[in-house]
């Protein structure tokens, strides 16, 4: 997979586009991750509650650490736009969210967790 670079979408379509488009950048990166994982893994991993974090690859957190430094505030980075975006792109990973509370629940902690992993970028 080509490497992501947030230089090379600046340079395409201007620094004033960056803010705008840096939440659909992150989504698109959570997403393409996300798709390479099958739903009995991942409902192993809300069972023993890892860590999504930890599962994603270390270039991924550079790539949305570089897409959320052009971003103002991160009220817009929930459970439920990623569920949005896994609605369309992944309906049965996005159906586990949707079905179970604890898998809900999960999500908003790894959302939660992700958030403190790239504030002090945006701080």
């Amino acid at each position: 997979m080509p490497k992501f670079n947030i230089k090379n979408i600046a340079s395409t379509f201007g620094l004033g586009f960056l803010p705008e488009l840096a939440p659909y950048i992150v989504k698109g990166l959570l997403i393409e991750y996300l798709s390479g994982v099958d739903i009995k893994e991942l409902d192993k991993w809300i069972e023993q509650d890892v860590s999504l974090w930890s599962k994603i690859d270390r270039d991924y957190h550079e790539d949305i650490r570089g897409a959320v430094s052009k971003i103002g505030d991160l009220k817009w980075f929930t459970s439920d736009w990623l569920k949005e975006g896994l609605r369309k792109d992944l309906p049965t990973l996005c159906s586990l969210f949707l079905a179970s509370d604890k898998a809900s629940d999960w999500l908003d902690r790894q959302i939660a967790e992700i958030k403190a992993q790239v504030t002090t970028v945006v701080s």
